[in-house]
């Protein structure tokens, strides 16, 4: 019998650490969730806030995008040289 007590152990671990990342992934999904959609709701809001027009907010938010857009290719071409470098030590 001790041995089906120790070989459930490790799976039981398993289970355990698979439903956490899990979790993390959700609370990830979520909140990237909610910051997509927030500024559509706010619009009204951020139009007289700023004094732009819809297509002025709209194009404000945008620039998030963009930005995120360009700094991933800049951080994927410094990881993919900084992975070179300490691959070959």
């Amino acid at each position: 019998m001790p041995t089906i007590a120790a070989s459930a152990s490790p799976k039981r671990t398993g289970q355990i650490g698979f439903v956490v990342a899990w979790g993390f992934c959700l609370l990830f999904y979520f909140g990237q969730y909610a910051i997509r959609s927030a500024p559509g709701v706010m619009v009204p809001e951020l139009t007289k806030a700023f004094g732009l027009t819809t297509l002025g907010v709209s194009s404000l938010l945008g620039l998030y995008y963009y930005t995120y857009s360009g700094f991933a290719i800049v951080a994927g071409a410094r990881s993919t040289i900084l992975g070179r470098n300490t691959s070959s030590r």
